[in-house]
Parts: structure tokens; C-alpha cells; sequence
């Protein structure tokens, strides 16, 4: 079974939003706060492989998907 997993924080507003969209569609995720981890943007970009600006960012199994708004695209809630 595939699952989610959503780098980011617990201050972040569309963090916790990612997790509510999956939680309302029954999906599976692994949460990752990058301050509990102490993890740094900079850290997060060279695992994901580009520049990030914005969190969550969210992979389905090894494929990045990206941010909240490509989330919501995945499950067509726009």
C-alpha cells in the first residue's frame, strides 16, 4: 500500500491542513516536523533535490509531489 510522507512543521498552517486532507480521505501518512528533527530548509532541499521555499512538502512513496496546493490537486480539492 502506498503511503505519504509530509516534511514540515507544526507552526505551518497549510502543514496542518496537508494532514487534515489526508486524514479525510483515509490515507496513510508519516508526519515529519522538521524542527523536531532539526532539520533546516536547506537540509530538506538537498534531500529532495531542488529549493524549497514553502512547506509541507509531501512525496507518495519516493515520487515528490511537492506542496500543499499540488496535495489538494491530487485529490481534486480546489
Amino acid at each position: 500500500m502506498k503511503k505519504y510522507l509530509l516534511y514540515g512543521h507544526d507552526d505551518c498552517l497549510f502543514c496542518r491542513r496537508a494532514k487534515q486532507v489526508l486524514e479525510d480521505n483515509n490515507v496513510l501518512y508519516h508526519y515529519v516536523d522538521i524542527k523536531g528533527e532539526n532539520l533546516t530548509r536547506v537540509t530538506l532541499s538537498r534531500l529532495i533535490g531542488h529549493d524549497i521555499y514553502t512547506l509541507p512538502q509531501v512525496f507518495l512513496d519516493d515520487e515528490y509531489i511537492g506542496g500543499f496546493h499540488d496535495l489538494q490537486r491530487r485529490f481534486a480539492i480546489i
